[in-house]
């Protein structure tokens, strides 16, 4: 059973540890690892932050994700991030992480709307956003020079 809580400073380290792995790091905005010290700079700053919903999700025990949602500037929007641990990749746990954020999230906040950013080819989380309802909206494009 996949249950979820507020993140605690109990989970700075595992969150970090996560984060690194290069399975995880190679989908991220940001693809490459985080110092130790940038961590825990921006994980002090997101767990006093009014601004950020952040959630652990806990499956038969075990810590396996987390979601997060930043409120945008009207607090009726956030921008979603999702990371679940590799040990439990492919397990359908991401679905439901999904889901039992957006309930946390409707009781925590005034949030009506969910933006998501995704990688081209991060295949899983675009299936994973796509399944949970999830709609293009916006395409970017980049060129390297």
């Amino acid at each position: 059973m996949l249950e979820i809580r507020k993140v605690l400073e109990e989970d700075k380290e595992i969150i970090i540890e996560w984060r690194n792995d290069p399975r995880v790091y190679k989908y991220a905005l940001n693809p490459n690892p985080v110092s130790v010290e940038n961590h825990e700079k921006w994980f002090g700053k997101v767990l006093s932050s009014n601004t950020c919903f952040f959630y652990m999700g806990i499956y038969d025990g075990k810590k396996c994700g987390t979601v997060r949602y930043d409120l945008l500037d009207n607090n009726h929007e956030a921008e979603v991030s999702i990371s679940l641990a590799p040990d439990f990749w492919g397990k359908g746990l991401a679905f439901l992480l999904m889901n039992l954020g957006e309930a946390k999230l409707k009781l925590d906040s005034q949030v009506k709307v969910i933006h998501a950013t995704v990688l081209n080819e991060n295949t899983a989380s675009m299936s994973l956003f796509v399944k949970s309802d999830f709609h293009p909206y916006l395409t970017k494009l980049k060129k390297e020079i």
